[in-house]
């Protein structure tokens, strides 16, 4: 497995929902830097990439590991409320992603409005209430 190099959302300074908002910016990012590739992945070759088969959670781990960081961190100093990390990681790679592709690509938003709109609800859920 490939082992990722921490990034300074993940290690860098702020609270945990800070730097959550900050990896789900990134994730916006690169999602946009491919996402002509992205858009032509089939939903086979999108099972084998990210759905849990024991080899495939391995691979995905990549994806998952730092957002779970990032919760816990977060839950820890209270600017997340409590949620199941591991669950919350995975739905969270997976809504921001195929949502910031669909605003892009079916309703021709922008990449600011896709990421400012689709951050803004997810990590809202996130916050202590």
């Amino acid at each position: 497995m490939t082992v990722l190099a921490p990034t300074p959302s993940v290690t860098g300074r702020g609270s945990g929902a800070e730097r959550l908002e900050a990896m789900l910016v990134a994730v916006c990012k690169v999602t946009e830097d491919h996402l002509s590739f992205l858009a032509a992945l089939d939903e086979e070759s999108d099972r084998r990439f990210f759905h849990e088969s024991d080899d495939e959670v391995r691979s995905r781990e990549g994806y998952t590991n730092p957002i779970e960081r990032l919760l816990a961190d977060g839950i820890a100093d209270g600017s997340i409320r409590h949620v199941e990390v591991e669950e919350t990681a995975t739905v969270l790679v997976n809504a921001v992603d195929r949502t910031y592709r669909h605003l892009r690509r079916a309703h021709d938003w922008d990449e600011q409005r896709s990421r400012k709109a689709l951050i803004d609800l997810v990590l809202r859920g996130l916050l202590p209430v």
